[in-house]
């Protein structure tokens, strides 16, 4: 079960940020982060938990490693939730320069794991794919749809492995959506970033994750 006065901590890009404005505490924008912070404050008043949303949009994992003593070891957190990759898939077909490969991307990861407190439970949670509302759209002369999907699936190969060897949480939204997206449910807005059906299913994905470890 939560301790009082724990803090969970949300770092990713986009997805994770969804309007977050950061200059009050409660201002963490629309999307999942704002799930949970409702939820918990509502389920476990008397434990008085801090949910914190450091999500900004563009961000890859070269941003987040520059930010991370800021960020995530100056608050400690006892829950943290780290959700990146999706913008390192995107930027190498727009041709972004500041794009590192695969392998960099694993380094930066491991890196961000081995300079948070030990006593901090890590949680990696895998990438979506991207949604049939992407289909046959061409963004920059780039069909999203084909090609990137195999490369979440090689981003999502490098996490599991990651999670494995440190024995940390693998949270699999990747398989839900997916499952969600055969059946023609719309889960985006446009074909990458969750609309609110999207950020509820990752909601529940990490409230089933909280139930399955004991904290509600």
């Amino acid at each position: 079960m939560f301790k009082k006065n724990e803090t969970l901590l949300f770092i990713g890009d986009s997805i994770t940020d969804s309007g977050a404005t950061y200059k009050e505490p409660d201002e963490i924008g629309n999307g999942f982060v704002r799930h949970i912070n409702d939820f918990l404050k509502i389920k476990n008043p008397e434990k008085k938990l801090n949910i914190i949303n450091k999500g900004i949009g563009g961000n890859k994992s070269i941003d987040l490693l520059k930010r991370w003593e800021k960020d995530v070891i100056k608050e400690n957190p006892d829950l943290l939730f780290i959700f990146i990759g999706t913008n390192e898939i995107l930027g190498k077909y727009f041709e972004d320069p500041f794009i590192s490969d695969i392998d960099i991307f694993e380094l930066n990861l491991i890196n961000m794991i081995e300079q948070t407190n030990k006593k901090t439970n890590i949680k990696l949670m895998n990438l979506i794919p991207y949604t049939k509302k992407i289909k046959n759209q061409f963004l920059f002369g780039k069909d999203l749809y084909s090609k990137e999907n195999l490369e979440i699936i090689k981003y999502n190969k490098t996490i599991e492995k990651i999670a494995n060897h440190y024995n940390l949480t693998y949270i699999n939204l990747y398989e839900d959506f997916k499952k969600l997206d055969d059946l023609d449910i719309d889960l985006t807005i446009d074909g990458i970033h969750p609309n609110s059906k999207g950020h509820m299913l990752i909601f529940t994905k990490i409230l089933k994750t909280l139930k399955k470890e004991i904290y509600i």
